[in-house]
């Protein structure tokens, strides 16, 4: 795969979440993002409603911070801001009253879950946010016990206005990877609206994007990667909603 890609969920911004510690390693996984094809990436620091977090106004210094060092360590680079916002009963107010970020100022919202949250608590994420206006992207959603080869439900999470974001290194796994199969089998059928590296450091978690994606040889998996990469991620980048959700 020739890159060019949106990598829409990462923890880039120094000192703030679980992410990068440090500019020094912010720069570092923003370098790597490039290597891997990366031409636009969101920062999207951890929020947990009705906990401490950074007020919005530190996170969007610190980006804009990290903006005008990205111009120098890598100018090819665009880099955005949103949060990642963990789903309770006050979310959505946090957001109205941003407190929490959308995804670069859009219309989208990336949310996360506990793990082994029911599928009704994802149903009344999307509904509430949804109602108020929202376009909500449920985080590496193949991570959910209740969602995991549960195709149907996430079906009619995406009919009821969800979007999905699959972790790249999820798609990535040999002929008896289970977890890798069933994300590609989603990839394929038009149920992964976003990509995200979801990376954290420059170790373990790392911002990897074609390293993951080339694994994919069939040539279903890349022509809906071209989609996400081209067509879904104009819509988000515009503001618009995505017309053909799967």
């Amino acid at each position: 795969m020739n890159g060019r890609f949106l990598d829409l969920h990462s923890h880039i911004l120094p000192g703030v979440d679980d992410g990068a510690a440090t500019m020094a390693e912010t720069l570092g996984m923003l370098k790597t993002a490039c290597e891997e094809g990366v031409k636009t990436i969101v920062a999207t620091p951890h929020y947990l409603p009705g906990r401490h977090n950074k007020k919005a106004e530190d996170i969007r210094r610190i980006y804009e911070e990290v903006c005008v060092q990205a111009q120098k360590a890598a100018p090819e680079l665009t880099v955005l801001c949103g949060n990642e916002i963990y789903f309770n009963e006050s979310a959505v107010k946090d957001v109205k009253e941003k407190k929490a970020l959308t995804l670069a100022d859009t219309d989208y919202v990336l949310i996360e879950f506990s793990v082994m949250s029911e599928p009704r608590r994802f149903f009344h994420a999307v509904r509430v946010f949804a109602e108020a206006g929202y376009r909500p992207v449920l985080a590496h959603a193949e991570r959910y016990a209740e969602l995991y080869k549960k195709e149907d439900t996430i079906r009619e999470l995406v009919g009821a206005g969800a979007y999905i974001q699959i972790n790249a290194q999820s798609f990535a796994g040999g002929i008896l990877d289970r977890h890798a199969a069933y994300c590609r089998k989603l990839l394929e059928r038009g149920l992964v609206h976003f990509i995200g590296s979801d990376c954290h450091n420059l170790t373990d978690r790392k911002p990897q994007m074609k390293t993951p994606l080339d694994t994919l040889k069939k040539s279903a998996y890349t022509r809906q990667i071209e989609k996400i990469m081209s067509v879904n991620r104009d819509c988000f980048l515009h503001n618009q909603f995505i017309q053909e959700k799967g």
